[in-house]
């Protein structure tokens, strides 16, 4: 099944606020990873090969992650837009990139809204982030090592291993999210009557109807969630970067 599941991370933090797309393009990205279902593999994005994630996503069938719809893809063609201006008439590689956002856009499923949107939840509702899916589904052994906002100063600091293996753990995290949104249908997240019950999704196959078997899917019982693990306050999410993808 032609599957991405991508995250980005970011030199610099979101600006505050509830923000526009035009308001991310002030920022650059520092590392991505995706899992691909098709190859069944694990990859890592910079400066030198990111347009290869985009010429990816152009060609799936359906593009999964965590709020990537209000931070990651806006991101995304926003950098590939100014790598072709700056250096697309040199390269072939990036010259012949497509960037048909909007078409990319249509065969989206962000976890997050869709997480939302299946408990009902306001805009502005705690406990959806990607760490309150994860303890209240599969317990607290599940919660994320680190931190979003943590991130950009991994950049800075030169840490670029632990950047890219954060980076990776959240791919890996939001494949298993999404998978159970494909094999069960159903989430927790501790904004929803405190994680203790679940809540209905919207299937992905449904959603983008798209009819087939998901291929290289994680070993273990998605489907079933872990007992209520003690209570969690989420952080307020008003961006990616407080959202803590």
């Amino acid at each position: 099944m032609n599957i991405v599941v991508f995250d980005i991370e970011t030199t610099e933090l979101a600006p505050k606020g509830v923000l526009e797309e035009r308001d991310l393009c002030v920022l650059d990205i520092s590392v991505a990873a995706a899992f691909d279902y098709k190859t069944g593999e694990y990859s890592i994005y910079m400066k030198d090969n990111i347009h290869l994630l985009w010429h990816r996503m152009v060609g799936a069938d359906l593009i999964t992650g965590f709020n990537i719809t209000g931070f990651d893809l806006p991101i995304m063609h926003c950098v590939m837009e100014d790598r072709i201006v700056s250096g697309g008439g040199n390269d072939p590689e990036l010259k012949a990139l497509n960037l048909d956002y909007e078409k990319i856009k249509a065969k989206t499923y962000d976890l997050y809204f869709e997480a939302k949107a299946g408990a009902g939840a306001g805009k502005f509702d705690r406990g959806y982030n990607c760490d309150g899916i994860l303890r209240s589904t599969w317990g607290a052994h599940m919660a994320k090592t680190g931190n979003g906002k943590e991130a950009p100063q991994l950049w800075h600091d030169k840490k670029f291993g632990e950047l890219a293996s954060y980076c990776l753990a959240d791919v890996h995290r939001e494949r298993l999210i999404f998978e159970r949104c494909w094999t069960a249908g159903r989430l927790r997240a501790l904004g929803y009557k405190e994680g203790k019950e679940d809540f209905q999704v919207e299937r992905p196959q449904v959603r983008l109807d798209i009819e087939a078997e998901l291929p290289h899917r994680l070993e273990g019982d998605l489907d079933t969630p872990a007992e209520p693990g003690p209570a969690y306050v989420a952080p307020l999410v008003t961006s990616k970067a407080s959202d803590d993808i």
